[in-house]
């Protein structure tokens, strides 16, 4: 640059010199200019951490060489590009350091997988260059839990439904699953109550379908109606057998299990024991997925009909 500086001073004085000369001679004026090329640069971007979650600031830097006292001046602009079309930030004109370096400190506001461009646009003395990282914005670790909207049963019986579990955004763990909410004289039971979900986090996670669900199957039981009369239960005491030996002491004890029947069902009007089983209603279950500090919670009705 000096020695350019030189050239042109030299040229400039000659071409004045000329100039005077002709001038006196009267002869024409010749002026000369001198066009000196502009130095190549080279960028090189640079970025302050790999693949992060969504809601984290990246530090991008882009290197403008070369780097010396008096190197290149100007401005670099900044693009980030997603995959989605509508996923593009760009960067206002930045100003190049006295080392020739540029920082663009940003939180990119959605996931994806991005291309990150630094444009340099070059000054009087140095041509404009450019140069590009990728950048992976993830989202938490997470997992999601699904239960069919309704189970119906009818009552005395059995019916399941399958519980699906989906990891997300790469997660990787044992996921505990329970229930509650079953109905009188019902259960609520879960064949597997430990799953391992599995998800590996490729270079295009974010923009892939996410990976199968896991099930587990919940199984609810209702109770039916049962009667128990008092000739059963005379029968089930001593059996048929012990009747035929004891007949004597069965007719004392029939007397009595029968003198007591008749004083309950004065006061009852019923001379057995009945049991309804599980009423007939809706009802509420609850399964509960924990992992560590993540816990999801999802519901399904189940509506028990009558027999």
């Amino acid at each position: 640059m000096r020695n350019n500086s030189v050239i042109r001073a030299a040229l400039l004085v000659g071409v004045m010199i000329a100039g005077l000369c002709s001038n006196a001679l009267g002869e024409k004026v010749v002026t000369y200019s001198l066009v000196v090329g502009k130095a190549a640069t080279t960028a090189a971007m640079g970025k302050s951490a790999g693949a992060v979650n969504i809601g984290t600031a990246v530090i991008f830097t882009d290197t403008i060489t070369p780097a010396k006292a008096k190197g290149p001046t100007g401005t670099v602009i900044f693009t980030a590009a997603g995959t989605t079309s509508a996923n593009v930030v760009s960067s206002s004109a930045l100003p190049i350091s006295s080392a020739g370096l540029v920082q663009w400190n940003v939180t990119l506001p959605n996931i994806d997988t991005y291309t990150v461009t630094a444009v340099y646009s070059g000054d009087s003395n140095f041509t404009g260059s450019q140069s590009s990282v990728s950048e992976i914005v993830a989202g938490v670790q997470d997992f999601s839990i699904t239960l069919p909207p309704t189970i119906s049963v009818t009552k005395g019986q059995a019916a399941s439904g399958a519980i699906s579990l989906t990891p997300l955004n790469g997660f990787n763990g044992t996921v505990t699953l329970a229930c509650s909410g079953a109905p009188y004289l019902g259960s609520c039971a879960i064949d597997n109550t430990t799953v391992v979900l599995s998800s590996i986090l490729a270079q295009t996670a974010q923009t892939s379908a996410q990976p199968s669900a896991v099930t587990a199957n919940l199984t609810l039981s209702t109770a039916g109606v049962t009667v128990t009369t008092a000739a059963a239960l005379l029968f089930g005491l001593f059996g048929f057998g012990e009747l035929k030996r004891r007949r004597a002491f069965l007719m004392m004890i029939g007397g009595l299990v029968l003198a007591t029947v008749g004083l309950s069902g004065c006061a009852s009007s019923n001379r057995y024991t009945q049991n309804n089983g599980t009423p007939v209603g809706s009802y509420t279950i609850t399964v509960v997925a924990t992992s560590g500090k993540i816990s999801h919670t999802s519901t399904t009705v189940l509506n028990v009909v009558s027999q």
